[in-house]
């Protein structure tokens, strides 16, 4: 039977601050700001890097750029508030010279627990630090007081179900279709639904991966040009993130420069192809029937038989 340590008995520990922050005098900077308040600094210099570390180990709060390579800072904090468990999750503090519009859409749904506009006053950063701390420790003191988020049940990617039941009873491919571009998704699900498989669709990355972990998919279709976190990110988020048995066979569908197109097929990603759209619908079906039939579950390689069905 398990015990709850009550406030009392909590042995202090420095405060730990992870900044997120790609340009290298800036990173300079904030972090001696920072480190001169007695607080424990880390670095990252891109989002990826830092949900990594965010996942690995305990702080206190992040404070991140808003611009980020491949992954904006509202993207990793969307994906730190959808993995990281209440009583375990830093405050989130953006930094940004992006229009006050732009701060405005890191608000809804309170991704950032701030917005910060730059350039700013280092002092006033640190007092904006300090409250955000202060809040986040009485928020902690509530929770041991009154024992809640005691056996708080941390969602991770990873848990979602089985298989829908295909062991059993097979069923038409399941299809994730990553698209940000209203028109193209719609055609794209109309034209695999018409070609007999099961169609899902996701807007973006972070719907894409959160989709993954609450159910089995077959094989994923993922435009590289995506925002917030583009078709590269997404890949890395899920290979690290998805476990390997629920893991889809994933095809990257794009209109993208072929520089780009070339990285998606190299290593560090999880992709098993990459198609061009300029191909056309005939070269996606026979990538599909390809990484379909060469799954390594079972229940995906029989379900690809009702689409595909071997040659008498």
């Amino acid at each position: 039977m398990g015990f709850v340590v009550g406030p009392d008995q909590v042995q202090p520990r420095p405060v730990r601050i992870l900044l997120v922050e790609d340009d290298p005098l800036l990173q300079e900077i904030f972090g001696a700001t920072l480190a001169a308040q007695g607080w424990e600094v880390e670095t990252a210099s891109d989002g990826l890097n830092a949900l990594w570390k965010v996942r690995e180990g305990k702080y206190d709060l992040v404070l991140c750029d808003y611009k980020l390579p491949e992954i904006t800072g509202l993207a990793m904090a969307r994906l730190i508030r959808d993995l990281v468990n209440t009583a375990a999750r830093p405050a989130l503090v953006a930094l940004t010279g992006a229009s006050a519009s732009l701060m405005d859409e890191a608000l809804p749904g309170r991704a950032f627990d701030e917005v910060v506009a730059k350039p700013v006053d280092l002092g006033r950063l640190a007092s904006i630090v300090q409250h955000h701390l202060d809040v986040r420790a009485g928020a902690a003191a509530r929770r041991a007081a009154g024992f809640a988020g005691f056996g708080e049940n941390q969602a991770e990617y990873g848990a979602g179900p089985a298989a829908n039941g295909k062991e059993d009873d097979p069923s038409p491919p399941c299809i994730l279709v990553v698209e940000d571009d209203e028109v193209q998704r719609s055609v794209l699900k109309l034209a695999l639904e018409a070609s007999g498989f099961t169609v899902k669709v996701a807007v973006d990355g972070f719907h894409a991966v959160r989709m993954l972990r609450d159910s089995a998919f077959d094989l994923a279709l993922v435009d590289l040009r995506l925002p917030e976190m583009d078709g590269l990110a997404t890949s890395r988020v899920i290979l690290n993130l998805v476990s390997e048995d629920l893991r889809p066979r994933m095809i990257a569908f794009t209109s993208a420069p072929c520089h780009l197109a070339g990285r998606a097929a190299g290593t560090g990603n999880a992709f098993d192809a990459v198609v061009a759209k300029s191909d056309g619908l005939p070269a996606l079906l026979a990538a599909m029937e390809r990484h379909l039939r060469s799954s390594p579950r079972a229940a995906t390689r029989r379900a690809a038989e009702i689409v595909f069905p071997s040659a008498a």
